[in-house]
C-alpha cells in the first residue's frame, strides 16, 4: 500500500476520492415540444413608384418592381396565397392619376431557405385597386423563408403629364391554403 499511495500525487488522491464519494448520476429523458411558427409577410414595401418606360400614341407605360419576404413556418405544407389591394395612383405633388391597366408582368422566387413556393398562377394577370390574389404557393411549397419579387406596369394615357415617377399604396396579406 506504501507504494502505491507513493506513486499517486496528492491531487490524484483526491480525484479518485471526489469520485468515489460523488452521488450517482442518473439519466433523464427530455421530451421537446415543437409548436408551428407564423404564416407571415415579413417584408413588404408600404409604397410602389412607377417610372417612365415606355410611350405609344395612346398609352404610356411605367414599371415598378415590388419584393416581399414570405415566412411559411407553420409546418401544416397548406400553400398559401397573397392578396394585395392598390391604393390611388398619384403624381408625387398629389394629382390623382387614373391608369388605364394595370398588370403583374411577372412573379418570380428570388431568396430561398426552404422549400420553393410553386406558383399556381399564369402571368401576366390584372393588378386591380380592390383585393386580388397575385401569388398562390401549391401544396406542399413555400414552407420556410422565400422572397418573392413582382414585376408590374400600369399604362396611363398619353395626355397626362408625367413630369415625376408616380405612387401608389400597396397592401397586401397573406392566407393560408394555395
Amino acid at each position: 500500500m506504501k507504494w502505491i499511495c507513493r506513486l499517486l500525487s496528492p491531487v490524484s488522491l483526491f480525484i479518485i476520492g471526489a469520485a468515489l464519494l460523488a452521488p450517482a448520476v442518473s439519466a433523464a429523458t427530455v421530451t421537446v415540444t415543437l409548436l408551428p411558427g407564423p404564416l407571415a409577410i415579413t417584408d413588404a414595401p408600404p409604397t410602389l413608384i412607377y417610372a417612365p418606360a415606355t410611350a405609344t400614341d395612346t398609352a404610356q407605360t411605367l414599371d415598378a418592381t415590388f419584393i416581399l419576404a414570405i415566412t411559411d413556418a407553420t409546418g401544416n405544407k397548406a400553400g398559401w396565397h397573397i392578396d394585395a389591394v392598390l391604393g390611388p395612383l398619384t403624381t408625387s405633388d398629389g394629382v390623382l392619376v387614373s391608369p388605364l391597366t394595370s398588370t403583374i408582368t411577372r412573379a418570380r422566387v428570388i431568396g430561398l431557405t426552404g422549400i420553393a413556393p410553386v406558383g399556381m398562377l399564369a402571368y401576366p394577370r390584372p393588378f386591380r385597386t380592390d383585393s386580388n390574389t397575385i401569388f398562390s404557393a401549391d401544396e406542399r411549397s413555400g414552407v420556410g423563408k422565400s422572397s418573392l419579387a413582382f414585376d408590374t406596369e400600369i399604362a396611363v394615357p398619353t395626355d397626362v403629364a408625367i413630369t415625376t415617377p408616380l405612387a401608389t399604396s400597396l397592401t397586401v396579406t397573406i392566407i393560408t391554403g394555395p
